[in-house]
């Protein structure tokens, strides 16, 4: 998958994260973790605080910075989704 962005290496490893194999892809698997977001206490946590995320960070660098109760199993995954759909 290609992007056309300066930050194509963050934005394609966010792709991978997610499973997807195409952009359009990517979109349509971000939004639906975005939507699933809404239904899990750490996630929304997350939606709270993802303005600071940037898309110039990778998913597993965002993931790092946060405090230990503040991931679970769905926090890798929703940072992708964040910076997908804020890069795209």
């Amino acid at each position: 998958m290609q992007f056309t962005e300066a930050s194509s290496d963050i934005l394609t490893e966010a792709a991978a994260v997610l499973g997807a194999s195409s952009r359009r892809e990517a979109r349509r698997i971000a939004r639906a973790e975005l939507r699933a977001a809404r239904y899990c206490v750490s996630c929304r946590w997350f939606l709270l605080h993802a303005p600071r995320v940037t898309s110039m960070a990778s998913p597993r660098a965002v993931v790092d910075q946060l405090d230990p109760w503040e991931r679970d199993e769905h926090i890798l995954r929703l940072a992708a989704a964040w910076i997908l759909l804020q890069g795209i």
